[in-house]
């Protein structure tokens, strides 16, 4: 159309019964609403009875359809919304004619857009007096400036924001209008209209309030709207309305909708059924956008988490986008691999480096080092970015022109064992109708391509990774499933096993022949710790067990059980010891001794009887060497009942060191007419000193008493020398 016919009369006349329309849908009462009173933790701005992105249908034979359910005003309300509706597609109509499936602006109609978009939406009723006729001769003076070629982008352009200005912007009322815009193919207005559309989705009115989209009943609501955009506008057997309403249009303005989501808000959007099902769509058809998808909940991460998720570990928030976001560069990760295929088209730059920026985005977030516990999906973060940043590295570092960036992410990141689990599976992929010795030397050809790549950066965690994963997935899914070669399986699986063995030591062990430092755990008993002593020998790695193992053996010393006894007192009950019997093993003990061995109590350690202390110890060595003097064992003695040991130890104990008396001491050999129980061990030796100290004179060393006057070993004050426990031994 030329745009002759659209005078300035005629734009008035069509411009007077929409503005008039427009006015009384505005004087109409909202419809009540229901109550958003709620029980859960966050409002809801959900009616169960209507969800929130509900299209009210024109109200033409629908009066009959409502049973009830629709009252009177909501009945009026839906007529006049469509009112409004079918004005401006009367005015649409008038201004292109039929509805076609595209319209390119040129830059001139650009402008008259713009202009039309910023008019004033005036108010004139021909029925009342007061007219503003400056505005009127404004409205007028800019139709005539343009020319008239151009003022059918201006009368649409215009109409559009009269209705924006004066109505509400009720749901049914933008949907509707951007089904006309889209029948005729307005790009500038629908792009427009689609912006306001997905606001009412994603951004409520209270930032408490959970987005309209996240409703049970909306859950293909984006897939329907995303469907409208890129069919709506194409009659019957054309296709050319692509060019135009792509699916990366969709995104772009959903992705400029939810950057302006509040952060409480976020996390329940990403992770809806609604925004899922669009992705699984976007994916399939529109590769670039599913990037683009990935880029910005990469980049927008730390703005709705708030903070670091180190530092606030309870909250939920960024452990769900994580997941959301490992599993949105899993799928990027299915489609670079199949596109690295040798028999699929060449990845282009542009998705290579847009990914590559999603990396560095993760990276400069800490994303590829900070693990969290997974709530859902099974790769972790670190996993699958460490998985993409390699395979890129790998498969295209000689097309990329900053390959340090991606080698900073693996420098810097933390693998695991089960890191590269994805692209085992991957490689298992390429099999396909091959024989299984070749399919598995093509699999050890890819492995040692990626770890000769990580061996020349000095990636040797990664390297071990890479062949830990190797080994467990070739055990668990490629030779399980060969049942009849199992010899050849045998001899890949040790080749496995050589490549896995030889990775980490080039990350753990370095110089086989150095002795490394050990450490040992430290044992809670200091008694038991003190008499253990340092452990020394030469250190060296052993290839068949895989440890470092004692080059040069030192002798162990008989362990003391842990279950030995301490020294009865008297708070002791006799029910709570137990005793361990010891024999003595030795023939060389006098026949005296043999006849009259008893069963003694067995002492648990004590700082008292460590080997450092010096008391009593040479008496107890020199019976030692005279009644063992072949063996360096230490003498397993025999144990019986406790009580019988307390009586045994009281009839027959001699004490060495008697209170001054005045009348002279018995000889060593007459057993004394009472036995004295002292209190303990410490207060008998500080007694003997200050008797010696009373005495004047140094007591020279008794020599060992003969093996004829003692009665038993009972006779030995044990009770008086912590030193001459069997704990000693």
């Amino acid at each position: 159309m030329s745009g002759a016919h659209l005078t300035t009369s005629r734009v008035n006349r069509l411009l007077r019964p929409l503005r008039n329309k427009c006015n009384s849908l505005a004087a109409l009462p909202k419809p009540a609403t229901a109550s958003r009173a709620t029980h859960s933790k966050q409002p809801s701005n959900w009616n169960p009875d209507s969800p929130p992105l509900t299209v009210l249908y024109p109200p033409v034979g629908t009066r009959k359809l409502t049973h009830g359910r629709r009252s009177a005003d909501d009945f009026e309300f839906s007529r006049r919304i469509h009112a409004v509706c079918d004005a401006f597609k009367n005015i649409a109509h008038v201004a292109y004619g039929q509805p076609c499936n595209q319209r390119t602006p040129s830059l001139a109609a650009m402008c008259t857009l713009v202009i039309g978009g910023n008019m004033p939406a005036t108010d004139i009723d021909s029925s009342e007096d007061s007219i503003d006729e400056d505005n009127v001769l404004d409205v007028d003076d800019i139709y005539e400036a343009v020319p008239p070629h151009y003022r059918r982008f201006l009368i649409v352009s215009h109409a559009l924001s009269m209705i924006l200005c004066i109505c509400t912007h009720h749901h049914t009322l933008v949907t509707t209008l951007l089904d006309h815009c889209l029948s005729f193919g307005l790009v500038h207005e629908s792009t427009h209209l689609l912006n306001i559309v997905l606001a009412q989705a994603f951004l409520p009115s209270n930032s408490s309030y959970l987005p309209p989209a996240t409703h049970p009943a909306h859950t293909n609501y984006l897939l329907d709207l995303h469907a409208k955009w890129t069919t709506g506008n194409k009659p019957s057997g054309t296709s050319s309305g692509s060019l135009l309403f792509t699916t990366s249009t969709f995104c772009e303005a959903m992705l400029g909708i939810l950057s302006q989501s509040s952060s409480c808000n976020s996390h329940i959007i990403w992770t809806s059924k609604a925004l899922n099902r669009l992705l699984h769509v976007v994916e399939s058809c529109d590769v670039d956008s599913y990037i683009v998808i990935t880029h910005a909940l990469s980049r927008s991460f730390w703005e709705t988490s708030g903070v670091s998720p180190d530092a606030m570990p309870e909250n939920a928030q960024p452990v769900v986008l994580r997941d959301k976001l490992s599993e949105l560069l899993s799928n990027l990760f299915d489609l670079l691999f199949t596109q690295s295929d040798p028999h699929s088209s060449p990845l282009p730059p542009s998705r290579l480096y847009a990914a590559i920026d999603i990396l560095y985005e993760c990276h400069a977030a800490r994303l590829h080092s900070l693990r969290m516990p997974s709530q859902g999906f099974p790769i972790d973060l670190p996993d699958i970015i460490i998985i993409l940043t390699t395979h890129i590295f790998v498969a295209f570092r000689n097309s990329v022109e900053n390959s340090d960036r991606l080698l900073a992410i693996l420098d810097d990141s933390s693998p695991v064992p089960t890191t590269f689990s994805k692209l085992m599976e991957y490689f298992s992929q390429l099999r396909g109708s091959q024989a299984f010795s070749d399919f598995i030397e093509a699999f050890l050809t890819q492995l040692k391509t990626y770890s000769s790549v990580l061996r020349s950066e000095k990636l040797f965690a990664l390297d071990a990774s890479l062949w830990a994963c190797a080994l467990h997935h070739f055990e668990t899914s490629i030779a399980s499933s060969q049942k009849g070669i199992s010899t050849l399986a045998t001899r890949y699986k040790q080749q496995l096993m050589e490549a896995v063995d030889a990775a980490e030591r080039r990350c753990f062990g370095g110089d086989m022949d150095s002795s490394p430092i050990v450490s040992f755990p430290i044992r809670p008993n200091r008694a038991r710790r003190t008499k253990r002593g340092r452990l020394s020998g030469h250190w060296e790695w052993e290839d068949m067990v895989g440890s470092w193992i004692r080059k040069t053996p030192v002798h162990k010393k008989q362990k003391i059980n842990d279950d030995r006894l301490r020294t009865p007192s008297r708070h002791d009950h006799p029910r709570q010891r137990t005793i361990i019997p010891k024999v003595y093993g030795s023939t060389s003990v006098s026949t005296s001794l043999s006849t009259c061995h008893r069963r003694l109590p067995t002492r648990s350690p004590s700082p008292s009887s460590q080997p450092s202390e010096p008391d009593g110890s040479e008496y107890q060595d020199e019976i030692d060497k005279e009644n063992h003097p072949s063996s360096s064992r230490p003498i397993k003695r025999r144990s019986s009942n406790f009580l019988s040991l307390i009586a045994d130890a009281q009839m027959n104990r001699i004490v060495l060191h008697p209170k001054p008396r005045p009348d002279p001491e018995p000889p060593s050999s007459v057993i004394p007419e009472k036995y004295v129980l002292p209190l303990s061990s410490q207060e008998s030796r500080h007694v003997a000193r200050k008797q010696e100290q009373k005495a004047g004179c140094k007591k020279a060393s008794s020599p060992a008493p003969s093996r004829t006057l003692l009665l038993s070993d009972d006779s030995l004050d044990l009770f008086a020398y912590g030193t001459s426990s069997p704990a000693r031994y």
